[in-house]
């Protein structure tokens, strides 16, 4: 867009992510998040298939601003490799298959293909080599723009994440917890000390006492 790039990222259970794999580079399928499949069955060639995921569960990862002016299909392969660099962030993604959603016809048939008679040759080369350093395979499916979640950053949109909870207060939850659990397991075993007890509980001081008194006789 005018603004820059931007990516979102979501979780997808194994078997949607083969589901969606499946359809990634064939000619006319797309994906459709909110929107109605028989009112883009009307309006766009090519087959539309329904994802079982809305663009709310999508979090925004980055919204840059773009440095220089250059033509929108080349920018578009910028924010794609710029993508591919945030996957790359944590090793414990490297090796993984990644399935992306682009809006980009032009970029994703140039993808498809592995190789471009126009400047954007020199972005599909440097996506393979990332692709090999961080042993990826990924998957490139049509979206259209007003589908796609990544449309909000591309725009400047931020979307903040949920603060979490100091460390101070988790560490205080966790001891909280930790002494209900210790007072329940007390309990549990006087329950079943008083079982096998024939005593007046009114007359009883407390448990170790008794079981003092039990080891003295």
């Amino acid at each position: 867009s005018d603004f820059g790039f931007g990516a979102s990222v979501a979780r997808l259970p194994e078997g949607a992510a083969r589901s969606l794999a499946r359809i990634a580079e064939k000619r006319g399928d797309y994906v459709i998040l909110d929107g109605s499949t028989a009112d883009y069955a009307q309006r766009r060639l090519g087959k539309p298939h329904k994802l079982d995921v809305n663009k709310s569960d999508f979090v925004h990862v980055f919204s840059v601003r773009k440095r220089w002016p250059a033509h929108i299909n080349y920018l578009e392969g910028v924010a794609f490799i710029m993508l591919i660099r945030w996957i790359l962030r944590s090793r414990r993604r490297h090796g993984k298959r990644v399935v992306v959603l682009l809006d980009s016809a032009v970029w994703l048939g140039a993808k498809a293909k592995g190789r471009s008679g126009t400047m954007l040759n020199q972005l599909l080369r440097r996506t393979a080599a990332l692709e090999l350093a961080g042993d990826l395979m990924v998957y490139v499916v049509l979206v259209p723009s007003a589908e796609n979640p990544s449309d909000e950053p591309s725009r400047g949109t931020r979307c903040r994440k949920p603060r979490k909870p100091p460390l101070a207060s988790k560490r205080v939850q966790k001891l909280v917890d930790l002494c209900e659990e210790r007072q329940r397991r007390l309990k549990f075993l006087f329950d079943m000390e008083t079982r096998h007890m024939d005593f007046d509980l009114s007359e009883a001081v407390s448990l170790p006492e008794l079981l003092r008194s039990g080891l003295r006789a």
